[in-house]
């Protein structure tokens, strides 16, 4: 803050802030746990009782929640068409869509009939904004 001294000068004052007072009969404390590293979002779909039909659209959308602007707002849809009636293949071919797609904010893998989803590791700073906070990427599936 500048301000003008009685002589006509101009000074640079530095602005503080204080907190609320800590009042005298409060009793301040602390919960101290052991540190929890966070750990990315995974989510399983299981087909492996599912009756996969040939030449049946499946849809899969991925939603996600993290997104400051808009939670929920943004999803990624991936459609294949069946080819074959084994769960499997349905698993592999969404598992190839997805990774092929660039912007793809998880990584898909499987086990037989088992799509995984993994969210992937946001970076701290995207070069954006000096004071961008890290976030993990939340994430929901329907199919």
């Amino acid at each position: 803050m500048t301000i003008t001294l009685p002589d006509g000068t101009t000074a640079t004052k530095r602005m503080v802030e204080y907190s609320n007072a800590i009042q005298k009969a409060s009793k301040p404390s602390y919960v101290q746990g052991d540190y929890v590293a966070p750990v990315q979002e995974k989510i399983e779909i299981g087909l492996t009782n599912a009756t996969v039909v040939i030449g049946h659209r499946y849809v899969l959308r991925i939603v996600y929640k993290d997104l400051y602007e808009a939670p929920g707002q943004f999803t990624h849809t991936y459609e294949v068409i069946a080819k074959s009636t084994n769960a499997t293949d349905l698993v592999t071919a969404f598992k190839n869509k997805i990774n092929k797609h660039k912007e793809a904010r998880v990584v898909a893998t499987s086990d037989a009939a088992v799509l995984t989803l993994n969210a992937k590791e946001m970076p701290y700073n995207e070069g954006i904004m000096l004071d961008s906070n890290y976030s993990q990427v939340s994430v929901e599936a329907f199919m």
